[in-house]
């Protein structure tokens, strides 16, 4: 299918069609085993091998495993260089692919990884723009070999046809997915940077190495302790209706999923499942208010949210109506948020890390007065609403990107 997109003055320009593995050469490590104990070495002796998870439309240094220049030296022809194409061909992350600006050491890949190696970097990255698309990605489902590890072949990847544009057009549209890309990095940076600052604001706060004053100058009174029960008129976990009886499901009460706090964050919108009054009246789950605490206790422990809707949850969430005469919402909000670093502590044993409500209603939390807590709120809160700006400004050039893929790439 050809584009149905392209600049006005090349609309009528001829594409050229060719088979991706005549554009470059596709290598990657023979067979598929790791590496052995022997190969891997600590940072510094050796080169980075990416893997899957260094991959993801871009290439992404993390918790990078590290081999010995012996085992890097043998293998020249997947040594990592700037205009390759790293390529995912097996495993859950297939299809994925990032292609690669920059280098941080010298770098070679794992055996569930190709790199496409090109002799022009401009052609390069058009290709790598292409394996954005659609088409790119139908592609790749029509070649998958299923099975306990999905695996695609360099052969049948090297038949996927690339429509390329004349050398103007292309190096146009780089321009403009290259202008994209910058600014998506730049926004990310920011957003980092600004939880960074954060992170490290909250540390002083709730370490109380900085404390706040009142409007006329003099300290507000010393922080006090108290139980996380003491500070709710009501902290109960919910419960889940019995999966088995359809009635009891897809009606209009939101029911939540751990997903739905790791995935939204401080603000519960919506939730991806719903219940029905009669699974409701048939369980331990209960509607809990907006403006209440949603605090995660089994596998995802820790985490928590305030849902701005009324909701009910399962047994795996803890959900806490904060007595206001004495703690503010967001004030808890921000103190269980932090304190989510020190929970493993409290962790249970068992074939999933999980809290207790009991455990969790005896957190010992620190209690600054009403008005300290408000400035503790207001001064968080306007690095959240940056925060929040700057990832709906990356959501929106990804769409945006998403979308000229889509119609250029078809």
């Amino acid at each position: 299918m050809m584009p149905t997109l392209r600049f006005e003055e090349y609309k009528d320009s001829v594409l050229n069609s060719s088979a991706l593995s005549d554009l470059c050469v596709i290598k990657g490590r023979i067979g598929y085993r790791g590496y052995t104990t022997e190969d891997i070495v600590k940072r510094g002796d050796g080169a980075i091998a990416l893997s899957p998870s260094n991959i993801d439309g871009k290439l992404v240094y993390n918790d990078d495993t590290y081999i010995s220049w012996d085992k890097y030296n043998e293998s020249p022809e997947i040594m990592v260089k700037v205009g390759d194409i790293i390529f995912v061909k097996t495993g859950s992350s297939y299809g994925k692919s990032a292609f690669v600006s920059h280098l941080i050491e010298k770098t070679s890949i794992n055996p569930q990884l190709v790199l496409l190696k090109f002799d022009d970097s401009k052609e390069s990255y058009f290709v790598s723009q292409v394996m954005l698309g659609q088409r790119f990605k139908r592609h790749i489902e029509t070649i998958v070999v299923g099975g306990a590890i999905p695996t695609l072949s360099q052969k049948e990847l090297g038949k996927f046809q690339v429509y390329s544009p004349t050398r103007n057009e292309l190096q146009k549209i780089n321009s403009l997915f290259s202008l994209l890309d910058q600014k998506i990095n730049l926004l990310t940076k920011k957003k980092e940077a600004l939880e960074t600052y954060k992170k490290g604001l909250m540390q002083k706060i709730f370490s109380q190495e900085l404390r706040f004053k009142r409007e006329d100058g003099s300290d507000f009174p010393e922080w006090a302790t108290e139980t996380l029960d003491k500070l709710c008129s009501k902290c109960k976990s919910g419960g889940t209706p019995k999966s088995t009886i359809a009635e009891y499901y897809n009606g209009n009460i939101p029911f939540l999923a751990i997903s739905d706090i790791t995935e939204q964050g401080k603000y519960l919108r919506s939730t991806s499942k719903s219940i029905s009054e009669l699974g409701i009246e048939n369980s331990a789950s209960w509607i809990v208010p907006k403006h209440s605490l949603i605090y995660s206790m089994y596998a995802s422990v820790g985490f928590v949210s305030i849902n701005l809707i009324p909701l009910a949850t399962s047994q795996a969430v803890l959900n806490l109506i904060v007595d206001e005469r004495i703690c503010l919402t967001e004030y808890l909000y921000y103190w269980l948020y932090q304190f989510q670093k020190n929970v493993h502590v409290f962790v249970t044993t068992g074939t999933q890390g999980n809290l207790n409500a009991q455990t969790v209603k005896s957190f010992q939390v620190d209690l600054p007065s009403i008005k300290e807590q408000e400035k503790i709120i207001l001064t968080l809160s306007k690095i959240d609403e940056q925060i929040s700006l700057m990832h709906t400004q990356i959501e929106n050039a990804a769409t945006l990107k998403k979308g000229l893929l889509q119609q250029m790439f078809v």
